[in-house]
């Protein structure tokens, strides 16, 4: 019977396994469309983030599309996605974070300064409530089409989604 140490020395020792740089490179565009498999991914993210293995118990939280899923028309989100951008942007794992079910039933298609205001900067969610902190992360704007830096961008969606695949590195690490 293999032990858990034979198993691990197997993948490690697998040559069709990615090493860390294509592990990175291939989860910084990754989407992912199911919902547990979502929560899944962020919960170990922001566990090994926060270094807090007991972060939100798992039944209390949800996962949050800050690009919502649907978007009302005459939002802020209607001037600045079309409708192939959003489908192409809505399931990365940079546009996801984590929320207590009862903040998620509550901010759902709001605006993303709004939800920084009335939930992110509240959370106890390492990976959500630094999100009132994006503007300082210092992107700049486009200067054909200029979007105010509190506008939650395609740019800030793949910078943040980088940020998670350098983490997840050490998250699965075969060693």
């Amino acid at each position: 019977d293999a032990t858990v140490d034979d198993v691990r020395k197997m993948l490690v020792d697998d040559p069709t396994n990615p090493d860390d740089t294509q592990f990175e490179n291939s989860f910084s565009g990754l989407i992912v469309k199911s919902p547990p498999i979502q929560k899944y991914i962020l919960l170990q993210i922001e566990r090994f983030y926060a270094d807090n293995p007991d972060t939100e118990p798992i039944d209390s939280i949800t996962v949050e599309h800050i690009l919502p899923r649907n978007i009302p028309e005459g939002s802020k989100w209607k001037k600045l996605y079309d409708a192939a951008d959003h489908e192409r942007l809505l399931h990365r794992i940079g546009n996801l974070t984590l929320l207590k079910k009862e903040e998620n039933s509550t901010v759902k298609d709001w605006d993303f300064d709004k939800k920084c205001d009335k939930a992110f900067g509240s959370s106890t969610i390492k990976i959500t409530n630094e999100l009132v902190g994006i503007p300082k992360w210092n992107i700049p704007k486009d200067e054909k089409d200029p979007v105010k830096i509190e506008d939650w961008s395609e740019e800030i969606i793949k910078k943040r989604q980088i940020k998670f695949s350098v983490i997840a590195v050490n998250v699965w690490k075969f060693e």
